[in-house]
This record gives C-alpha cells, structure tokens and sequence, in this order.
C-alpha cells in the first residue's frame, strides 16, 4: 500500500509538503526513508504483474494459517526494513507450529 497521503503530510521529512518542488528529490536532501512504501511502482510505470502477486500472497498466506499456528519470534534483533530494488523487511522471523 502506498502511504503517500501521509508522506505528503511529514512536514519533518518533506519541508513545505504541500509545495510543488519536483527538484527537491534531485537535492539529495532526502534520506531513502522519507521515500514512499511502493513495492509495485506507482502511477503509469507499475508492475503489471502486482494483482497475481497480491493473490498468490493472500493464497499463500491462507494455505499456512489453516495449516500451522504462527507467533512472532522476539529473540533476534528488532525488525527493520531494507531498501534495495525492493523494500522487504529484516529480521522478521516467525514460529511456525503445526496445528493437531
């Protein structure tokens, strides 16, 4: 999902938000986290292949909650995110037990 609205709003990473300023993103003023979650693209450019994506994660996603319980494992370092070509978390671990 693509928190945009809010980012529009953050007036402490995006000084004078409501500004049209297009040049601010060439200042290099910005650090990567002021930049938008958009793990599909956005606008005329997005990944054509986003709604079979979304629908083989809610498959997915289904398929393991019947089949297993799942708890968040607290014992490794705190979660955070990694910005590559993607945006995807880190450190995130789960426990998976298989249901009787």
């Amino acid at each position: 999902m693509l928190a945009s609205y809010g980012a529009r709003r953050d007036t402490a990473r995006f000084p004078d938000p409501d500004e049209f300023r297009p040049a601010r993103w060439l200042e290099g003023s910005l650090p990567k986290e002021s930049l938008p979650f958009a793990p599909f693209g956005n606008g005329p450019r997005f990944c054509p292949g986003r709604n079979l994506a979304m629908i083989e994660a809610a498959m997915v996603t289904s398929v393991l909650g019947r089949a297993f319980d799942l708890a968040p494992d607290r014992s490794g370092p705190p979660v955070t995110e990694r910005v590559a070509f993607a945006t995807f978390p880190a450190n995130l671990y789960l426990r998976a037990r298989p249901r009787a």
